[in-house]
């Protein structure tokens, strides 16, 4: 884009390195992130948790109310990531997953959980949302503290407030049990398709044994 500085340092293969934290592989990213002030305890993030409202002393408005309701119970993953990638926020769902508090949380970038074999899509999923445009349906393998992975389908919007703070609101679906289940449908198939094969070799067969025969 005219005026935007280009990327130094980002790559494929720094991004992928697991000898050193992933948020050291996002050094070049965070160099392209867009102009302006980054999300960190700002209006947004504490409009986000509701703590504007809590520190005046006010009740939230309704439909603040029950967006905070969501965000508490909702057993899909919700995050907030500045430009650079740096988570800021996420619900219980997600901080109970990981393993980690949300103050522990906000030291990580989101690539520090990243576990799948499709960075390059990521990093372009990453690059859109810089450019103001929403992500729909892209799926992400990741690990948590444990060692343990799952395969989520992510959606997230740019999320911008009047005072020119910006970041991304994602929302992570843990669909490793569709994924799986589409595997071994996958397998059957291929197995269904072996064994029919299998059978008309041997039909064919007991067929020209016949025929020699005769």
């Amino acid at each position: 884009m005219p005026g935007r500085k280009r990327c130094q340092g980002t790559s494929l293969k720094s991004a992928r390195s697991r000898a050193a934290p992933c948020g050291c592989s996002l050094d070049g990213v965070r160099r392209c992130a867009p102009q302006g002030r980054l999300l960190d305890g700002s209006s947004a993030l504490r409009r986000v948790r509701g703590e504007e409202a809590a520190q005046q002393g006010l009740a939230l408005p309704a439909g603040e109310a029950r967006y905070q309701a969501i965000f508490a119970a909702s057993p899909d993953f919700i995050y907030l990531t500045d430009n650079g990638g740096r988570l800021l926020d996420a619900n219980p769902a997600l901080l109970q997953w990981q393993g980690l508090s949300l103050q522990e949380l906000r030291q990580r970038y989101f690539l520090d959980f990243f576990a799948g074999d499709n960075l390059a899509e990521v990093l372009q999923a990453f690059a859109a949302l810089q450019h103001g445009r929403p992500v729909r349906g892209l799926e992400v393998r990741a690990r948590n503290g444990r060692g343990e992975t799952r395969v989520f389908e992510v959606h997230a919007i740019p999320f911008h407030e009047p005072t020119g703070e910006s970041a991304t609101l994602s929302v992570a679906r843990d669909i490793t049990a569709r994924k799986q289940a589409e595997e071994r449908l996958q397998l059957l198939s291929r197995q269904l398709l072996e064994t029919q094969e299998a059978e008309r070799r041997h039909l064919a067969r007991n067929y020209m044994m016949k025929l020699a025969k005769d």
